[in-house]
């Protein structure tokens, strides 16, 4: 099915008598082609016969007007003239939108409007002339549509290749889903059994079952996919088109599907929400009874439900306002967990991301400042990074404020960055910016805020002189450095040039500062994450004594007593000296060889899957670079 098709069924076909499997093909090509999707929307609309109702008494008003033998005095200024065509457009316009609206609402009659009071001159009337006897003006006024009720769909159980009714605590688990999607405001669920659903639901939610391994007795694997019909129907013609190809078609098919999946989830979600909500996108997976429930903990199936209708509500059915209000609560009552009210936060900044907006942006806003303060650092910092993702300008005034008063200098230095990055267009952030260049108590904030208002020489100077600065201690020393270290997702993606000019001799220096900072046990361990950020920021310095620096922090031998956070914190610094060298070395022979070797490496720290991913990152960027190499060469010259 393709336009052609679809205006040929609109110019010659009656839309109303397609059978089911033409309409399914209809309903896939309009998911994806809108400018068919909205000829279609208008032709159907016809089709059902719908059109606005006459108000009532317009014919015996009309009549008496045309028996009174009415007239209009042509002596009428321009200025009355072109108001009341104004009012002919604005009456014709909203005609149109009446006549547009996707669901049929009963049109209101239409309202005289009162006469205005005797001794008031009306703004029409021109001076000296007298206004003619004509009914008063009429104003139509189309009603707000009103937001639902949505029609949603939860089909039976499906199993490829088993019976589904063979697992009563799956079946439980739909049926449990279905009840609590009832309670949802403005959502009416669909009977499979008895309502046409595939040709009435706005959106439906299938659940599907995989049979369980028999070497890991975890139950099947419960599937959640949730989309609208349209884009199902086009999903199963994908399918059925698959099932037609040859190995190697299916597999590139299957391939262009998962990255398509992969990009749209990309660019649906912003870096900061990524930690407070990981795995909670669709389609998904679950267990049940995975992992076990301890003794007294609420029903599996009973809290599965419940994440699940809440994920469902945040990410993919209408907005509903009680559920940002639900939400909100649960982010101010400081009686619950921190990491519930981190989850609320999550769904507060993807509530703004998918629907557009929140209707108390200030008070979420304020509420997670406040969440903020009260946090330990690793989670103060995934907060201020989720409210910054949210992108919201009523954060601003909390982030200049929590940039003079913050006690880490690592949150003030974070909040440097959100106020440059995600608001750089704000008047007020500047303003921020500007005043902690000059008054902040510690000089390294100072100097970051300088270096976002464009002052990068003085900054890097800072930078290297504060690496030679011995009076210092370790941490103190790499902290500025460390601030310079790209963020992960884009240090996974690309190779971020360095600013910073370093001898060999500094870059030694710097090496051994890293192994000095990795064994301090300073509170909350920040001076092992100023050596993590610190390696960060050392690879794309380049050249081969940094990588030779790098391979000596990754074999340096800590000998941390007892096992613990500090022995996995050590891990963390090697293995970002190990993905240091796969993302910023990516043709040296020598970093290709460690990095190959250690796929097979025992070595709990820097082998295994993580070093097969290192790997393959830097195979990846090595086959892209030749790529683009050779897209820049100039093609070879004809004979």
């Amino acid at each position: 099915m393709n336009c052609q098709d679809i205006t040929r069924l609109l110019d010659d076909g009656d839309i109303g008598s397609m059978t089911k499997r033409e309409r399914s093909e209809v309903e896939a090509h309009l998911f994806a082609c809108p400018d068919c999707a909205a000829d279609w929307k208008v032709h159907q609309r016809l089709v059902e016969g719908f059109a606005p109702p006459m108000p009532a008494g317009l014919t015996e008003r009309a009549r008496a007007l045309v028996a009174a033998g009415v007239t209009v005095d042509t002596r009428r200024s321009p200025r009355r003239a072109m108001l009341f065509g104004t009012m002919l457009v604005v009456a014709a316009a909203a005609a149109l939108l009446t006549f547009w609206r996707s669901d049929p609402v009963e049109i209101p009659a239409v309202v005289e409007a009162p006469a205005p009071p005797p001794a008031a001159r009306s703004v029409v009337e021109s001076p000296g002339v007298a206004p003619p006897s004509v009914a008063p003006a009429v104003e139509v006024q189309a009603p707000e549509r009103a937001a639902g009720p949505h029609r949603v769909l939860v089909p039976s159980l499906r199993m490829a290749g088993g019976d589904a009714t063979a697992y009563p605590e799956e079946q439980r688990f739909r049926r449990v889903v279905i009840e609590k999607l009832r309670t949802v405001p403005n959502l009416v669920v669909l009977d499979p059994q008895t309502d046409e659903g595939d040709l009435r639901a706005e959106y439906e939610i299938r659940i599907t079952l995989t049979a369980p391994d028999p070497m890991a007795p975890l139950g099947p694997a419960i599937t959640i996919d949730p989309r609208t019909p349209a884009a199902f129907a086009a999903l199963d013609k994908v399918i059925a088109a698959e099932a037609k190809m040859n190995a190697e078609e299916y597999q590139r098919s299957r391939e262009e599907r998962a990255i398509e999946e992969s990009e749209r989830r990309r660019s649906s979600i912003r870096p900061g929400n990524l930690f407070l909500s990981p795995g909670r996108y669709f389609p998904r997976s679950l267990f049940l009874g995975f992992p076990p429930a301890p003794a007294g903990a609420p029903d599996q199936v009973e809290s599965q439900a419940s994440r699940l209708v809440n994920d469902l509500r945040v990410q993919f059915l209408p907005l509903d306002i009680s559920l940002e209000a639900d939400l909100l609560a649960v982010l101010r009552d400081a009686a619950q967990k921190e990491s519930v009210r981190m989850l609320a936060l999550g769904d507060l900044v993807s509530i703004r991301e998918r629907h557009g907006g929140l209707q108390a942006a200030d008070a979420v806003m304020a509420a997670g400042a406040a969440l903020a303060s009260a946090a330990r650092t690793l989670e103060r910092e995934m907060i201020w990074a989720a409210l910054a993702s949210s992108g919201s300008p009523e954060l601003v005034p909390h982030l200049s404020r929590a940039l003079e008063s913050a006690p880490q200098i690592d949150t003030r230095l974070q909040i440097v960055r959100i106020l440059s990055a995600d608001f750089s267009g704000d008047s007020r952030a500047r303003e921020a910016l500007e005043l902690a260049s000059r008054q902040n108590q510690q000089q390294v904030v100072r100097m970051a805020a300088l270096r976002e208002l464009g002052a990068r020489s003085k900054w890097n100077e800072y930078v290297v002189a504060t690496l030679n600065d011995a009076s210092l201690t370790p941490m103190q020393r790499l902290q500025p450095i460390a601030d310079m270290a790209p963020p992960d997702l884009i240090a996974a993606t690309s190779s971020v040039q360095s600013e910073i000019q370093l001898s060999d001799q500094e870059i030694r220096g710097m090496a051994g500062l890293i192994i000095s900072a990795a064994r301090d046990n300073s509170p909350e361990g920040a001076s092992r994450k100023a050596a993590t950020q610190a390696v960060k920021a050392l690879g794309p310095v380049g050249g081969p004594v940094v990588l030779d620096a790098l391979i000596d922090i990754m074999y340096t031998p800590f000998d941390i007593e007892p096992p613990g956070f500090a022995r996995a914190a050590i891990g963390t610094i090697k293995q970002a000296a190990r993905d240091a060298i796969a993302r910023n070395f990516v043709a040296d022979p020598k970093a290709r060889a460690l990095i190959k070797a250690l796929v097979g490496s025992p070595d709990l720290a820097l082998g295994g899957l993580p070093a097969q991913s290192a790997w393959l990152l830097m195979e990846g960027r090595a086959n892209q670079e030749a790529v683009n190499k050779q897209r820049e060469s100039p093609p070879p010259r004809q004979p």
